[in-house]
């Protein structure tokens, strides 16, 4: 059984008191609010974002070149983007900006993806010593992969020029602004609704 602090269990009593009566005590639902946002419940939800933006970033922001961002995306890229599109799928509900950031992500994880499939098929060609008219063929699709891959980092704004924001930078601030507002995610439900809980 979970250890319940008896903090915890005082600002439970009123609202259970509350719900069972069929009314509902805001403070309460303040005390617990206060409680839960001690737990640092409100910060959660950053935290589970910022390992990947953070990974992203470092790739993204390191001053290398778009073809050398590219290849460095082929290592841990991919997995990124993915649990970043899981992350907005599970928040969307709670603001439609995290559709459009799933859609974001979506797209650099296909766009890796993409590239990543030529880059590898070019390179097993190698190493099976394939003949010279082959690896020049697969050596023009990864070029073209290459080509497609790093007009969508820039088209996309994922690497800008002259110092404007990135999207990851954007995505950042969002996710800074927004999820650092109290109960993030969770909104509290209000009047009969609750009382099914």
């Amino acid at each position: 059984m979970a250890h319940i602090t008896l903090r915890r269990l005082a600002a439970i009593i009123p609202l259970v008191v509350a719900v069972a009566s069929g009314g509902y005590a805001s403070a309460a639902e303040d005390s617990l609010s206060a409680t839960e946002d001690h737990l640092g419940e409100s910060a959660a939800p950053l935290a589970r974002f910022a390992p990947y933006i953070e990974s992203l970033k470092a790739t993204l922001e390191s001053g290398r070149s778009t073809d050398e961002i590219a290849e460095s995306l082929l290592g841990s890229g991919r997995p990124t983007a993915f649990n970043l599109q899981a992350l907005c799928r599970l928040y969307k509900k709670a603001d439609p900006k995290f559709d459009e950031m799933q859609s974001d992500f979506k797209g650099l994880e296909d766009g890796i993806g993409e590239y990543s499939k030529w880059y590898e098929i070019y390179r097993t060609a190698q190493s099976e010593g394939r003949d010279a008219a082959t690896l020049d063929r697969l050596a023009q699709q990864k070029a073209d992969a290459l080509a497609s891959f790093t007009k969508l980092l820039t088209n996309r704004q994922w690497l800008t020029e002259g110092g404007a924001p990135t999207r990851l930078q954007t995505i950042e601030a969002f996710l800074k602004e927004r999820i650092g507002q109290p109960r993030f995610g969770s909104p509290r439900k209000r009047g009969p609704e609750r009382a099914r809980l």
